[in-house]
């Protein structure tokens, strides 16, 4: 078992670097972060019921910031409220999940057409190729394997990130970042298969490839272009993460897929 007394007196954002964490410094936010990774880490399994006093027992704080942070996952919907009972974790299935890739490939598709109807800046253009480029070295110059894929999913994180940062529409933020909350759906949760290396390089090339393209509709104002080149660069991860979460002997042997436990197989409700 993890540390989880430290983990609170040491608060940690987890969050997504798109992501504002307005709470990453108050003991709620501690708290939301170390319930958060006991769920998404496994630590606590899918269907399990999470009691107000047993959790602030367990995690040494009162009950106060713990019940916030329960209401703050239900808000997320990691967990689900039982009447008079506390809150028992969630259980998705995989076409909840797909469906989240689904809306997040929307929302980045309107991202970018919205960008390229007021194309940005210079400097923000700049600093998007820069992200590019940072990917493009990272797979040129490392070796295939977790360290590599690890460094590539930063800038991977920073590309979009800077995107969303260039729109400055607080209510589109607001519903990627309410959507990508679900568990895999988040940018860089899984874009290829850790499992080959070699194939996983390939993959983030590809990936890497898409990020140029879009950057290139972008800057150009070609809208149209920039909204489908974003919608099928998401549908890529959504098939690699449906085609993974077909073999559970795989997603244990993948040190980056938090919560891929609380998923149901196909045929389940």
């Amino acid at each position: 078992m993890s540390d989880l007394t430290s983990i609170v007196k040491a608060p940690q954002d987890d969050a997504p670097a798109h992501e504002p964490a307005p709470c990453a410094q108050t003991r709620q936010g501690a708290v939301t972060a170390a319930l958060r990774q006991m769920i998404l880490g496994g630590e606590i399994t899918a269907g399990s019921r999470i009691g107000e006093a047993e959790m602030a027992r367990r995690l040494g704080v009162s009950r106060t910031p713990v019940r916030l942070a329960l209401t703050a996952l239900e808000r997320e919907g990691l967990l689900t409220a039982l009447p008079r009972r506390g809150f028992r974790v969630r259980r998705f299935r995989l076409k909840d999940i797909l469906d989240a890739f689904d809306v997040r490939g929307t929302l980045e598709g309107m991202l970018c057409r919205l960008l390229a109807e007021d194309i940005p800046d210079t400097a923000r253009l700049d600093e998007l190729e820069q992200a590019i480029a940072d990917g493009e070295k990272i797979i040129a110059r490392m070796p295939p394997g977790i360290g590599q894929a690890r460094q590539w999913f930063a800038s991977n994180d920073r590309f979009h990130h800077l995107l969303l940062d260039a729109a400055a529409n607080r209510p589109l933020a607001e519903a990627l970042h309410a959507n990508n909350r679900l568990p895999l759906v988040v940018v860089g949760a899984v874009t290829c298969n850790l499992d080959q290396p070699e194939l996983a390089a390939e993959l983030m090339a590809a990936a890497n490839k898409e990020h140029r393209n879009i950057l290139d509709a972008v800057s150009r104002g070609q809208a149209g272009r920039a909204e489908a080149l974003m919608r099928e660069h998401v549908y890529q991860s959504r098939e690699s993460l449906r085609r993974l979460l077909g073999d559970p002997a795989r997603c244990r042997r993948h040190p980056g897929l938090p919560g891929w436990q609380l998923i149901s197989p196909e045929n389940e409700s």
